[in-house]
């Protein structure tokens, strides 16, 4: 069995002490200098509350290397959300049009001068800058002990606890909250990896081979073809210890084949922080490994090694050489630290990169080690129970397995949410929250779930959605190797849009119907149903069949311009006609807002479209700016049934032109087009009045392109 270990973030929080000569003042110190002061403030992030059960041993040695990473809060999170739904939405003109690190961190990231304030701070303190992250989100640093300690203001301590196993460990944490200089207190949105109380929760828990997997999932057809993953990029975020001493006996058992280096030379160790490679392996990270290796074993396998998972997803956003990487692991974290994990998922989704993520190992029971089940950036892989022809590795059967990951989180953080794209035939509109799993492969068996090689000895008996997670991700790159090869755009990105879309379609998705997990949060059994469910999501993947579906037509939608003449305006007319709604071309439609009282600033257009036909689907395409951010674009659909305007939708102001977005209306269309197929939209831009803040002023709010996306 491969060994298991089960390690926790948990939260907290101790009230601020300072350990050298320092002045109180509200809010913060100010620590004294001969001949200047700097006012010091707390950035929010919460103790481990295990410290309230623990037992200091000894300070932390004031030489003692540190790897750590201070992440920033991006100027534009919602547009870079949007950024991140648009080009992975397939219906949307930005659909794969990705983007490099360098534009995320023009577009969306901190301002450049707030990312130098922080690097200059940091040095200052003597620290060493390892990356400053391209995309302006995050830092990893290094330094001593005594460098963190005088740069946070915090005290560092070595402590005796027990792990949320009940075992004693000695592990390192601050035992003061991380404080900033005060201005940059609003750039510095976390500190993590100081403390290493927290780990990763790895989620391995049985046999197929190499082989007989391809046949399985109907990736053999384009492996024979010459498809073995030749320049592509697949990696694994690994927090566990591993040996590559184990690869030639897993490369030699499956006669894999060998790229031009020799064995194992198309695998590349990166170092982040304090890596695990070194530490005794517990099966994780040998498993993660060879499973990529046995689907796609010629291309590049970068195995990213640390300890701290922001870290480890900052080095991977700012490299951005990996096309798909895979996750076995369960995290328990503050909220900002989890914020900042889903700041570099948003980035690696704009920069096209696909990240999967094993669901776990005990049904419905997610929690407390529930991230990344809750990001909708990460593709959720469950798990299933195959049997298949042990010769042609033609399907037998398969069923849901009881261990797989399934149902939500409900932590309470603002990304945690039913995604927009997460819709189909089964899949439940009334739960707000990320829904899991959002496909499953095979995960488990009487004897094991797949052969792999462990402390030099090839075997089987171990179970876990962690086998599932890899080997979707080498299947994957071989999905990206096919699409590079017919002339189309290789990366996928945030590929749960485009599943999604597919609504289970039968070519794509075996719909499993038999299997249960557990019970959810609302009471009810996670079972397998007809689309989608709770157990194996989508079900199981025909990847031949998902490449016919990415590499056909994608069936644009309509663009369909507003009727002429602009019906009316809301605010003061400025300039532009409806020759200005219809391109992207900086031919502007102006109107400055006006002041609508306890309402706010607002200003807008009322528009009618007549659309081609009946429609199936309706979006708002438009590229809005109100020269800041801080407001809302509203979209109001005219209710043929009942004489009023609907709130259809809403979007975060762009602060800048060129941005396109796209809200879909997805309330009951026919209510919203009348007999003779006319839409009518009410479309707003809008600072609210802020409680104890100042009024919102005026504003002029400028459109470059208004339409609606129709299918019929």
């Amino acid at each position: 069995m491969v060994s298991r270990a089960l390690f926790c973030h948990l939260e907290s929080s101790i009230l601020s002490r300072v350990s050298y000569r320092s002045i109180l003042v509200a809010g913060g110190i100010v620590l004294a200098a001969s001949s200047m002061a700097v006012v010091m403030r707390p950035i929010g992030k919460p103790l481990l509350p295990i410290l309230g059960q623990s037992r200091v041993t000894s300070a932390v040695p004031s030489s003692q290397v540190i790897n750590f990473a201070v992440s920033l809060r991006p100027k534009a999170a919602e547009d870079l959300q949007a950024f991140a739904d648009a080009v992975s939405d397939p219906r949307s003109p930005s659909y794969r049009h990705f983007i490099l690190p360098a534009e995320v961190g023009i577009r969306f990231g901190a301002s450049s001068s707030d990312q130098a304030a922080v690097v200059t701070y940091l040095k200052s303190k003597g620290l060493k800058i390892v990356l400053s992250a391209p995309n302006r989100m995050g830092l990893l640093v290094q330094g001593t002990a005594s460098q963190v300690q005088s740069a946070f203001g915090t005290t560092l301590k070595q402590l005796s606890g027990k792990d949320p196993l009940g075992k004693t460990i000695s592990f390192r944490a601050n035992t003061t909250p991380f404080m900033v200089p005060s201005n940059l207190v609003g750039v510095v949105a976390d500190v993590s990896g100081v403390e290493n109380y927290t780990r990763a929760f790895p989620r391995a828990t049985s046999l197929l081979t190499p082989d007989l997997t391809r046949a399985l999932y109907n990736t053999k057809p384009a492996y024979n073809n010459g498809f073995h993953g030749e320049g592509r990029t697949q990696a694994i975020s690994n927090f566990d210890g591993y040996r590559l001493s184990n690869i030639p006996l897993y490369v030699s058992s499956y006669n894999l084949p060998i790229p031009p280096g020799g064995v194992g030379s198309n695998i590349q160790v990166i170092n982040v922080g304090t890596p695990s490679g070194p530490g005794t392996p517990q099966g994780e990270g040998d498993l993660d490994i060879q499973m990529e290796l046995g689907m796609a074993p010629l291309a590049t396998l970068q195995i990213y090694d640390g300890s701290d998972l922001v870290s480890v997803l900052t080095k991977e956003v700012s490299d951005n050489t990996a096309d798909v990487i895979s996750e076995s692991y369960g995290w328990n974290l503050d909220t900002q630290t989890v914020t900042s994990a889903h700041n570099q998922h948003l980035a690696m989704t704009a920069q096209g990169m696909t990240y999967m993520e094993a669901t776990g190992d005990f049904g419905t029971t997610i929690e407390p080690f529930s991230y990344s089940n809750y990001e909708p950036e990460v593709l959720q892989v469950g798990g299933t129970i195959a049997s298949v022809d042990n010769v042609t590795g033609a399907r037998i059967t398969e069923v849901g397995w009881s261990g797989s990951g399934g149902g939500w989180s409900t932590k309470a953080v603002p990304f945690n949410k039913l995604p927009p794209w997460q819709v189909g035939n089964g899949v439940p509109t009334g739960i707000n929250f990320r829904l899991n799993p959002d496909i499953s492969l095979h995960a488990a068996g009487p004897q094991g779930a797949y052969f792999f090689v462990f402390n030099g000895v090839l075997g089987g008996g171990s179970d876990g959605t962690s086998f599932s997670s890899p080997v979707c991700a080498g299947n994957f790159i071989i999905l990206e190797q096919r699409l590079e090869a017919a002339g189309l755009t290789a990366r996928l990105g945030r590929v749960s849009d485009a599943i999604y879309a597919m609504n289970g379609r039968p070519d794509v998705w075996l719909d499993i119907l038999s299997g249960a997990n557990g019970t959810l949060p609302n009471g009810q059994q996670g079972v397998c149903t007809p689309g989608w469910d709770f157990v194996t999501g989508w079900g199981a993947p025909d990847y031949d069949g998902m490449f016919n579906v990415l590499s056909g037509p994608t069936n644009p939608p309509t663009l369909v311009a507003p009727d002429d003449p602009v019906v009316s305006a809301i605010g003061t007319y400025v300039d532009g006609t409806n020759l200005s709604l219809i391109d992207s071309d900086d031919n502007l439609f102006l109107v400055n807002s006006s002041f609508f009282g306890h309402f706010g600033s607002a200003a807008g257009v009322d528009l009618t479209f007549t659309l081609p036909g009946t429609p199936t689907s309706l979006a708002v395409q438009f590229d809005a700016s109100a020269g800041r951010v801080g407001g809302a674009i509203m979209v109001w659909a005219w209710n043929w049934n009942t004489s009023t305007y609907d709130l259809v939708g809403d979007a975060a102001m762009s602060g800048s032109q060129g941005f396109v977005q796209v809200i879909r209306i997805r309330k009951d269309l026919a209510n919203y087009v009348d007999g003779s197929n006319h839409v009518q939209l009410r479309f707003r831009g809008h600072f609210p009045v802020r409680p104890f803040g100042a009024l919102p002023g005026p504003f002029t709010f400028s459109l470059d392109q208004l339409e609606l996306q129709v299918q019929t």
